[in-house]
Protein backbone atom coordinates (compact mmCIF):
# COMPACT_ATOMS: atom_id res chain seq x y z
CA UNK A 1 0.00 0.00 0.00
CA UNK A 2 2.94 2.67 0.86
CA UNK A 3 4.60 1.32 -2.27
CA UNK A 4 8.19 0.64 -0.45
CA UNK A 5 9.96 -2.45 0.94
CA UNK A 6 10.92 -0.99 4.44
CA UNK A 7 7.13 0.26 4.98
CA UNK A 8 5.56 -3.41 4.20
CA UNK A 9 2.51 -4.27 5.64
CA UNK A 10 4.25 -7.07 7.66
CA UNK A 11 6.79 -4.45 9.07
CA UNK A 12 4.29 -1.41 9.27
CA UNK A 13 1.90 -3.15 11.04
CA UNK A 14 4.38 -3.04 14.09
CA UNK A 15 4.66 0.53 14.04
CA UNK A 16 1.19 0.51 14.89
CA UNK A 17 1.80 -1.96 17.62
CA UNK A 18 4.06 0.24 19.20
CA UNK A 19 1.41 3.44 18.71
CA UNK A 20 -1.41 1.48 20.37
CA UNK A 21 1.18 0.39 23.20
CA UNK A 22 2.03 3.95 23.62
CA UNK A 23 -0.95 5.54 23.17
CA UNK A 24 -2.70 3.37 25.67
CA UNK A 25 -0.21 4.16 28.24
CA UNK A 26 0.26 8.22 27.72
CA UNK A 27 -1.39 10.16 30.41
CA UNK A 28 -4.20 12.23 29.48
CA UNK A 29 -2.82 16.45 29.79
CA UNK A 30 -4.76 18.51 31.65
CA UNK A 31 -5.82 22.31 30.77
CA UNK A 32 -3.55 25.23 31.93
CA UNK A 33 -0.76 23.07 32.99
CA UNK A 34 0.47 21.74 30.12
CA UNK A 35 -0.17 21.34 26.08
CA UNK A 36 -2.03 18.55 24.58
CA UNK A 37 0.04 15.72 23.23
CA UNK A 38 -2.30 15.66 19.93
CA UNK A 39 -1.60 18.07 17.68
CA UNK A 40 -4.99 18.42 16.62
CA UNK A 41 -5.26 20.46 19.74
CA UNK A 42 -2.65 22.98 19.45
CA UNK A 43 -4.45 25.45 17.86
CA UNK A 44 -7.34 25.39 20.23
CA UNK A 45 -4.58 25.19 23.68
CA UNK A 46 -3.10 28.49 21.72
CA UNK A 47 -6.56 30.52 21.61
CA UNK A 48 -7.20 29.41 25.80
CA UNK A 49 -3.45 31.06 25.41
CA UNK A 50 -4.20 34.03 23.83
CA UNK A 51 -7.13 34.76 25.29
CA UNK A 52 -5.26 34.73 28.82
CA UNK A 53 -2.95 36.84 27.84
CA UNK A 54 -5.16 39.60 26.50
CA UNK A 55 -7.17 39.29 30.03
CA UNK A 56 -3.87 40.17 31.89
CA UNK A 57 -3.42 42.88 29.33
CA UNK A 58 -6.75 44.55 29.93
CA UNK A 59 -6.58 44.06 33.28
CA UNK A 60 -3.24 46.25 33.68
CA UNK A 61 -4.50 48.74 31.26
CA UNK A 62 -7.62 49.46 33.10
CA UNK A 63 -6.10 49.22 36.59
CA UNK A 64 -4.55 52.62 38.23
CA UNK A 65 -3.12 53.75 41.92
CA UNK A 66 -4.94 56.59 43.29
CA UNK A 67 -2.57 59.28 44.26
CA UNK A 68 -2.62 60.98 47.69
CA UNK A 69 -1.99 64.82 47.88
CA UNK A 70 -1.33 67.36 50.41
CA UNK A 71 -1.14 70.92 50.71
CA UNK A 72 0.20 73.53 52.77
CA UNK A 73 -1.62 77.23 52.95
CA UNK A 74 -1.87 80.32 54.95
CA UNK A 75 -4.94 82.21 56.10
CA UNK A 76 -4.45 85.23 58.18
CA UNK A 77 -2.55 84.15 61.13
CA UNK A 78 -3.52 80.63 60.58
CA UNK A 79 -1.61 77.47 58.83
CA UNK A 80 -3.58 75.02 57.72
CA UNK A 81 -2.77 71.72 56.13
CA UNK A 82 -5.00 69.79 53.73
CA UNK A 83 -5.18 66.38 52.34
CA UNK A 84 -6.98 65.28 49.31
CA UNK A 85 -7.06 61.42 47.44
CA UNK A 86 -7.53 61.63 43.33
CA UNK A 87 -8.80 58.37 41.57
CA UNK A 88 -8.47 58.31 38.23
CA UNK A 89 -11.59 57.53 35.54
CA UNK A 90 -10.84 54.62 35.01
CA UNK A 91 -10.54 53.13 38.53
CA UNK A 92 -14.05 54.63 39.51
CA UNK A 93 -15.54 53.40 36.08
CA UNK A 94 -12.99 50.09 36.68
CA UNK A 95 -13.82 49.45 32.77
CA UNK A 96 -15.61 46.03 33.66
CA UNK A 97 -17.14 45.90 30.62
CA UNK A 98 -13.57 45.51 29.02
CA UNK A 99 -12.82 43.02 31.81
CA UNK A 100 -16.31 41.15 31.36
CA UNK A 101 -15.35 40.76 27.65
CA UNK A 102 -11.49 39.26 28.19
CA UNK A 103 -12.75 36.63 30.93
CA UNK A 104 -15.87 35.57 28.61
CA UNK A 105 -13.06 35.40 25.76
CA UNK A 106 -11.23 32.73 27.85
CA UNK A 107 -14.68 31.12 28.80
CA UNK A 108 -15.37 30.75 25.71
CA UNK A 109 -11.22 29.09 24.50
CA UNK A 110 -11.87 26.89 27.18
CA UNK A 111 -15.41 25.69 26.10
CA UNK A 112 -14.01 25.11 23.11
CA UNK A 113 -11.11 23.62 23.45
CA UNK A 114 -12.46 21.35 26.04
CA UNK A 115 -15.35 20.01 23.41
CA UNK A 116 -12.49 19.36 20.94
CA UNK A 117 -10.59 17.48 23.49
CA UNK A 118 -14.07 15.37 24.55
CA UNK A 119 -14.24 14.79 21.06
CA UNK A 120 -10.94 13.59 20.37
CA UNK A 121 -11.14 11.58 23.29
CA UNK A 122 -13.90 9.53 22.89
CA UNK A 123 -12.32 8.26 19.22
CA UNK A 124 -9.44 7.69 20.73
CA UNK A 125 -10.97 5.65 23.15
CA UNK A 126 -12.86 3.79 20.58
CA UNK A 127 -9.66 3.42 18.37
CA UNK A 128 -7.15 2.19 21.89
CA UNK A 129 -10.59 -0.32 21.91
CA UNK A 130 -10.86 -1.80 18.39
CA UNK A 131 -7.26 -1.29 17.63
CA UNK A 132 -5.83 -3.91 19.63
CA UNK A 133 -8.56 -6.58 19.08
CA UNK A 134 -8.10 -6.18 14.94
CA UNK A 135 -4.17 -6.78 15.18
CA UNK A 136 -5.34 -9.69 17.46
CA UNK A 137 -7.64 -11.25 15.33
CA UNK A 138 -5.17 -10.50 12.17
CA UNK A 139 -2.09 -12.13 14.17
CA UNK A 140 -4.23 -15.28 14.55
CA UNK A 141 -4.98 -15.23 11.13
CA UNK A 142 -1.51 -14.77 10.07
CA UNK A 143 -0.41 -18.09 12.06
CA UNK A 144 -3.31 -19.99 10.82
CA UNK A 145 -4.16 -19.12 7.45
CA UNK A 146 -0.97 -17.04 5.46
CA UNK A 147 1.99 -19.73 6.41
CA UNK A 148 -0.37 -22.84 6.28
CA UNK A 149 -2.15 -21.17 3.29
CA UNK A 150 0.54 -21.10 1.03
CA UNK A 151 2.04 -24.56 1.35
CA UNK A 152 -1.69 -25.61 1.37
CA UNK A 153 -1.70 -23.94 -2.32
CA UNK A 154 1.27 -25.32 -3.60
CA UNK A 155 0.41 -28.44 -2.39
CA UNK A 156 -2.88 -28.37 -4.36
CA UNK A 157 -1.12 -27.37 -7.67
CA UNK A 158 1.14 -30.15 -7.11
CA UNK A 159 -1.70 -32.95 -6.36
CA UNK A 160 -3.80 -31.32 -8.87
CA UNK A 161 -0.81 -31.67 -11.97
CA UNK A 162 0.01 -34.94 -11.43
CA UNK A 163 -3.83 -35.79 -11.28
CA UNK A 164 -4.84 -36.48 -8.11
CA UNK A 165 -7.55 -34.14 -7.83
CA UNK A 166 -9.74 -33.85 -10.30
CA UNK A 167 -10.27 -29.67 -12.34
CA UNK A 168 -13.04 -28.90 -10.18
CA UNK A 169 -11.94 -30.11 -6.64
CA UNK A 170 -8.80 -28.34 -7.29
CA UNK A 171 -10.74 -24.97 -8.37
CA UNK A 172 -12.86 -25.43 -5.11
CA UNK A 173 -9.98 -25.37 -2.74
CA UNK A 174 -8.65 -22.32 -4.88
CA UNK A 175 -11.95 -20.18 -4.12
CA UNK A 176 -11.93 -21.43 -0.56
CA UNK A 177 -8.46 -20.47 -0.15
CA UNK A 178 -9.16 -16.94 -1.74
CA UNK A 179 -11.78 -16.39 0.89
CA UNK A 180 -9.59 -17.21 3.67
CA UNK A 181 -6.90 -14.55 2.26
CA UNK A 182 -10.33 -12.22 1.35
CA UNK A 183 -10.81 -12.26 5.42
CA UNK A 184 -7.04 -11.09 5.87
CA UNK A 185 -7.35 -8.75 2.91
CA UNK A 186 -10.16 -7.38 4.87
CA UNK A 187 -8.16 -7.28 7.99
CA UNK A 188 -5.30 -5.44 6.71
CA UNK A 189 -7.72 -2.79 5.34
CA UNK A 190 -9.60 -2.09 8.73
CA UNK A 191 -6.36 -2.14 10.70
CA UNK A 192 -5.15 0.38 8.06
CA UNK A 193 -8.62 2.40 7.79
CA UNK A 194 -8.74 2.35 12.09
CA UNK A 195 -4.91 3.84 11.98
CA UNK A 196 -5.03 5.94 9.34
CA UNK A 197 -8.46 7.97 10.51
CA UNK A 198 -7.08 8.43 14.27
CA UNK A 199 -3.72 9.56 12.60
CA UNK A 200 -5.22 12.10 10.68
CA UNK A 201 -8.01 13.62 12.78
CA UNK A 202 -5.87 13.92 15.84
CA UNK A 203 -3.14 15.44 14.19
CA UNK A 204 -0.66 12.84 14.08
CA UNK A 205 -0.34 11.67 10.16
CA UNK A 206 1.82 14.15 8.93
CA UNK A 207 4.97 14.25 12.25
CA UNK A 208 4.42 10.73 11.66
CA UNK A 209 5.09 10.68 7.93
CA UNK A 210 7.80 13.57 7.59
CA UNK A 211 9.51 11.24 10.96
CA UNK A 212 9.63 7.90 8.78
CA UNK A 213 10.56 9.83 5.31
CA UNK A 214 13.38 11.07 7.38
CA UNK A 215 14.48 7.81 8.52
CA UNK A 216 14.26 6.41 4.92
CA UNK A 217 16.44 8.78 3.15
CA UNK A 218 18.88 8.45 6.05
CA UNK A 219 19.31 4.84 5.77
CA UNK A 220 22.14 3.91 3.59
CA UNK A 221 21.46 2.91 0.02
CA UNK A 222 22.29 -0.29 -2.14
CA UNK A 223 21.24 1.49 -5.48
CA UNK A 224 24.77 2.34 -6.54
CA UNK A 225 26.17 -0.92 -6.22
CA UNK A 226 23.62 -2.81 -7.73
CA UNK A 227 23.75 -0.33 -10.38
CA UNK A 228 27.83 -1.36 -11.09
CA UNK A 229 26.81 -4.54 -10.42
CA UNK A 230 24.40 -4.47 -13.44
CA UNK A 231 26.64 -2.79 -15.93
CA UNK A 232 29.40 -5.07 -14.99
CA UNK A 233 27.09 -7.65 -16.22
Amino acid sequence: MLGDNNLAFSEFIKEIHVFATQAKQAPAPELGTSKSALPALASAYQQVLLARVNAMQVKADTSADPTISLGAEKEGSDNKLGGGVSIPLQVRNNYSELQAVADKGIAIAEQGYLARERVLTAKQKHVLYALPRLLERYQDWRELVQVSGAKAAKSLSQQWQAGDVSTSEYLQSRRQLAASYLVGLNLETAIYQSWLTWMGESGQLMPFLNGTAEQISQAPSHMPNAAVRTVNQ
